[in-house]
């Protein structure tokens, strides 16, 4: 019998289960008892959350001997993925703008899901699809992300297979924003909701540009400018973004615990 995929198998779950919520959890993420029972004991807390992702976190390095662009590869993703969860996330929890429900590690109230059509195959990033509909068909329940419902994800075992994810990541937003172009007009000049439209411009629309500065700037010298104001322009803004970047690294720190911390430190 052919495999029918995830999404085949995450609205069987739904379907199949027989309790009061329900967690998606992927294959390669590693959890203990904690977030499971975190969870439980906020969506109790709170009747009007009816969906969470957990703080995911790279796992901590197996000890194994690792060449140094392996090693700094793995820990470029450690801290992509602490900026993304504990400073992203939860800004985006406090303004009620969460974009993205993981697939690593999510929480449900079950008759919430029985309510939507769940896990749909129109887009690559199913997660962030499911997020949109809970939003537009329950506009006024919460959703969140718990910063004490940790799960753990394997980091990528090469650059070939960073590329990829986060390619798929891109597309799938972009898929997702076509799915739902009503969404993108919403909340555009407001702090608080969420506001896709916000989120793809700093994704995507201002991606691009930072990257081709980041390179361009360095060679202005080449097209007449004063090679003094060229190397002081460069070193302004390697400056700026290291002030930013030292920031949150330590707005990241003050909000982690445990072996966590200690890897930022």
């Amino acid at each position: 019998m052919p495999a029918k995929g995830k999404r085949w198998a995450l609205n069987a779950g739904i379907h199949m289960a027989t309790g009061e919520f329900i967690a998606n959890v992927d294959a390669d993420v590693s959890l203990n008892p904690s977030p499971l029972a975190n969870m439980v004991k906020a969506f109790r807390a709170d009747p009007n959350l009816v969906a969470a992702t957990g703080a995911i976190v790279l796992a901590p390095d197996d000890g194994k001997e690792k060449s140094p662009f392996r090693y700094m590869l793995q820990e470029c993703e450690f801290i992509e993925y602490l900026m993304a969860f504990r400073v992203g996330h939860h800004y985006q929890t406090v303004a009620n703008s969460i974009f993205t429900l993981a697939g690593a590690f999510s929480f449900f109230r079950r008759e919430l899901l029985l309510n939507l059509p769940q896990y749909t195959n129109r887009t690559v990033f199913e997660d962030t699809d499911i997020t949109f509909v809970i939003r537009e068909r329950f506009p006024d329940a919460g959703v969140a992300c718990l910063a004490d419902a940790v799960a753990y994800v394997e980091s990528s075992h090469s650059l070939a297979s960073v590329y990829s994810q986060r390619v798929r990541w891109q597309r799938g937003e972009l898929e997702v924003a076509a799915c739902n172009p009503e969404a993108l007009i919403k909340n555009l000049f407001s702090f608080l909701g969420m506001a896709p439209a916000r989120t793809l411009i700093i994704d995507h629309t201002l991606a691009f540009p930072r990257v081709v500065w980041t390179f361009v700037l360095s060679m202005m010298w080449l097209f007449g400018y004063a090679l003094p104001l060229v190397v002081l322009a460069t070193m302004l803004m390697y400056a700026c973004s290291m002030v930013v970047e030292g920031m949150t690294m330590f707005t990241c720190y003050l909000l982690v615990r445990g072996d966590t911390r200690a890897r930022v430190k």
